[in-house]
């Protein structure tokens, strides 16, 4: 009798020995040890008190095993949020994405990788299950993809039959052909959408299409061809509502080009239908609107005479829709005092311009912080040069993301103007302007 219970007592212990350690191996306080660990990243000062509140929330919850393995697995936040929320893991997507991407292109390899990139894109944002996941793993035929997805994760071998005649029966749709583009348009990358949607009456297609065909983009046919083309386009977009295509339509009747007749009405009357629209944006509360409203009143030539006053006033409107860019436009009218192509007389107060360009550096606009360092480095009877703040001003446009005022500092410190010459600081401001604007690589040279 006794070595009858001795027996059993050690098959007891050998048998939940296993048990036991598995048990310990998956306990919540190293499970929220090692959630801790993950959660505070660098701050190890957190560690102990995030350790104790997890391991807490562990055993009140009462977690699943496959929880705690799961946690311990985790190397980022974004794993244990997929432990928490029972979703699939990032390696599991990817793995799960390359098998579907395995079976859907098997007619067109070709195509494999693109898919497999959408596929673990929409799995990460849908968060699939576990089950999902198991059941796309498993699947061998694209029948079997599509279970998993109708069935939320059971394989067709796993549904019982009531459930599939329990199914409600799929309604038949006619199948909607996807609209096609002419041959023709078919030959550059973006005409075909373009033409697509020039046809649903979008104004800014109509207006990009008429571009293409007046660049030699489209076709080589002759020029003249080309511009009646783009001349249709430009008055179908203007007609549409867009105003850059009515600007550019008035210069072709009003120029003559491509061998279209020359019409100044017709040019006229383009040039009001642009000063409706852009005033009808302005009105709604488009501060770019008010500000080429205001350059058009003050360049003039073929919008309209100069009127400053007035475009000033439209300026002040875009600075009130809090676009800064209003200030900078003020201060170049102060500045220079005559419009270039009218030769209308407008007084130059310099020390007005630096206030409006100051106003318009201190909201961070770059052309703003670029002209007023500009007053502080340019010949002025009026106004002091200071070159120490001319480079103050303009590392700050360049600082804001200005690739040209970069440029303009590494030649400020290669010729030594206004400060000592420094090739070392002058490559640094070449490298910055290169980052910012490519065309400017390679051109800097200083021994």
């Amino acid at each position: 009798m006794q070595k009858l219970i001795l027996g059993s007592c050690i098959l007891l212990v050998c048998g939940l020995a296993p048990q036991a350690l598995h048990a310990q191996a998956l306990s919540c306080k190293a499970v929220g040890l090692h959630q801790a660990r993950v959660v505070a990243g660098t701050t190890t000062s957190l560690v102990n008190v995030l350790a104790r509140g997890f391991t807490k929330l562990c055993q009140q919850e009462k977690w699943p095993n496959s929880r705690k393995q799961c946690v311990l697995r985790a190397r980022t936040k974004g794993h244990l949020e997929a432990c928490t929320n029972g979703t699939t893991p990032t390696r599991r997507c990817a793995a799960v994405a390359a098998h579907q991407a395995k079976l859907l292109a098997e007619a067109t390899p070709s195509l494999r990788k693109s898919i497999q990139k959408s596929l673990y894109a929409l799995c990460q944002k849908e968060g699939w299950s576990e089950k999902r996941a198991t059941c796309l793993l498993r699947a061998s035929t694209l029948k079997d993809l599509k279970a998993c997805k109708s069935s939320q994760g059971a394989t067709p071998s796993e549904n019982s039959p009531d459930e599939k005649t329990t199914q409600p029966q799929r309604i038949l749709q006619p199948r909607k052909l996807a609209p096609s583009c002419p041959s023709f348009y078919r030959r550059h990358p973006t005409a075909c959408s373009l033409w697509l949607g020039c046809n649903n009456n979008d104004g800014k297609s109509c207006f990009k299409l008429g571009w293409l065909f007046e660049g030699k983009k489209l076709t080589r046919r002759p020029k003249n061809w080309r511009g009646q083309k783009a001349l249709g386009l430009y008055l179908k977009s203007c007609r549409l509502g867009y105003a850059n295509a009515c600007t550019r339509a008035g210069t072709l009747f009003s120029m003559g080009y491509y061998g279209i007749r020359k019409d100044q009405r017709r040019s006229k009357r383009l040039k009001q239908r642009w000063f409706q629209l852009v005033e009808a944006q302005c009105r709604n509360r488009n501060a770019k609107a008010c500000i080429r409203l205001g350059k058009a009143y003050y360049i003039g030539g073929w919008y309209n005479r100069t009127q400053p006053r007035k475009a000033r006033r439209y300026f002040f409107r875009a600075v009130a829709l809090g676009d800064p860019e209003g200030y900078t436009r003020i201060g170049y009218t102060y500045w220079y005092g005559v419009a270039r192509r009218s030769g209308a007389r407008i007084k130059q107060k310099p020390f007005l311009a630096r206030k409006y360009f100051a106003k318009a550096c201190q909201r961070n606009h770059i052309l703003g912080c670029a002209a007023l360092g500009g007053t502080y480095g340019r010949y002025n009877q009026k106004l002091p040069r200071n070159y120490r703040l001319n480079r103050y001003y303009l590392n700050k446009a360049c600082e804001l993301g200005g690739g040209n005022h970069c440029w303009h500092l590494a030649v400020i410190y290669k010729f030594g103007r206004g400060t000592r010459r420094n090739c070392t600081v002058a490559r640094k401001y070449a490298r910055a302007a290169c980052r910012l604007n490519r065309k400017l690589c390679g051109r800097f040279r200083c021994p």
